[in-house]
């Protein structure tokens, strides 16, 4: 018996909630809001006012924080709050409805919940419906920085800037709206997708509503194709041209050719320790970052900084801030080298490639082997003195 007392209470309070909810009703569950705005909620109870009479419904305000204020019972207004609150009723012979609006507007700290609760002699809740009210905060601040280039002005015309090709991460940022700012860059017509925006509270604020600083970044390529193409940001709050802001750069992307000279070598077959030398000048270079090299015209082979294989040698020297040289030591001539092409290849940061060629020519003249000759005179001289 006491078993069966106990599922009897269950099974009733379990009906009393499913009746409960049954009998409210709300025009809203979330609404978006600016400051000011007068909207207006309707609470409709599916009774007769005899119901009311031990079962009053009351208007609350929620705060985000946990903070409850009744504003209303059934529509009388709570005093000190007639000036900010108005609850009109309206009935027909099923049911009640009590509309909650505001004389002064919407205003920031609104920004939570608003409930219609239906409670009993007992004070114990029967029914309750809430809407989610956000109370819009339009963007406070936007910042759109690529290089060592920044604007925070919005709804300018382009700012004309000039840019070395190159790759850059332009971060778009925005500060102070709720909800968060949705960010999008632009290079000319197309969007760069670049990483997923960050959303973070910004805890400096102590008051409601909860705001938001949004960042946006994204990297991109630029070279002198994209001359006269618009790079912008546009942050805008749910969608909402009128909730927008836009900044814009108009790039001009220019390119820092490398200045490089060689020296052209005559030669004859059999020569020792020829050398072809190059400078290069560009800003930043060094013989250390990796993109000086020699390469081979014939067949492709690529000789790097410090190369010392098949009677080859390479040697880079820094010569002053924004000059290197660089030599190929051929450490003893043959008629395959005559054939070859010889190449100083620079790459710069941006992948740009630039080569120059070295020219060794052959010398046909009579004393083909001079070098040879005189190194067997002083031999045999040597051999005779020895003897």
């Amino acid at each position: 018996m006491e078993l069966s007392g106990k599922l009897c209470i269950v099974i009733c309070a379990l009906m009393s909630v499913s009746n409960g909810n049954d009998m409210l009703t709300l025009d809203k569950q979330e609404d978006f809001v600016l400051v000011g705005a007068s909207p207006k909620y309707k609470c409709t109870v599916n009774q007769n006012a005899n119901f009311l009479i031990g079962n009053p419904l009351k208007w609350e305000k929620r705060g985000r924080d946990g903070s409850k204020v009744v504003i209303s019972v059934l529509a009388n207004v709570e005093a000190g709050l007639a000036t900010e609150y108005n609850v009109q009723l309206d009935t027909t012979d099923n049911a009640m409805s009590f509309t909650l609006s505001f004389k002064q507007g919407i205003k920031e700290d609104y920004d939570g919940h608003f409930a219609c609760v239906l409670y009993n002699k007992s004070n114990t809740v029967l029914a309750e419906k809430a809407v989610d009210v956000h109370v819009i905060r339009t963007i406070q601040k936007t910042e759109f920085e690529i290089g060592d280039q920044k604007q925070t002005v919005s709804g300018e015309p382009a700012l004309s800037i000039r840019l070395e090709e190159g790759t850059y991460k332009p971060i778009c940022r925005t500060e102070g709206s709720n909800p968060a700012a949705v960010i999008k860059i632009y290079l000319g017509n197309t969007e760069e997708m670049g990483d997923p925006q960050v959303e973070v509270p910004d805890t400096s604020r102590t008051q409601p509503p909860i705001v938001y600083n949004v960042e946006k970044s994204a990297t991109i390529s630029l070279k002198p194709d994209d001359n006269d193409k618009i790079l912008k940001c546009v942050a805008k709050v749910r969608d909402d041209d009128s909730m927008k802001t836009e900044i814009s750069y108009k790039l001009e992307v220019f390119s820092i050719p490398p200045e490089i000279s060689c020296n052209n070598i005559t030669a004859m077959k059999g020569n020792k320790f020829v050398e072809l030398t190059c400078t290069i000048k560009v800003p930043g270079i060094t013989c250390t970052s990796g993109n000086i090299f020699w390469e081979n015209g014939e067949n492709g082979d690529r000789y790097d900084v410090d190369y010392n294989q098949n009677g080859l040698r390479v040697f880079c020297l820094k010569q002053v801030k924004g000059l290197v040289s660089t030599t190929l030591r051929i450490d003893a001539v043959t008629e395959a080298n005559f054939k070859t092409d010889y190449f100083v290849v620079y790459v710069n940061k941006h992948s740009t490639t630039t080569r120059k060629q070295a020219i060794l020519n052959q010398d046909y003249s009579g004393a083909a082997s001079l070098q040879n000759v005189i190194f067997l005179m002083c031999s045999s001289l040597l051999a005779s003195i020895l003897l």
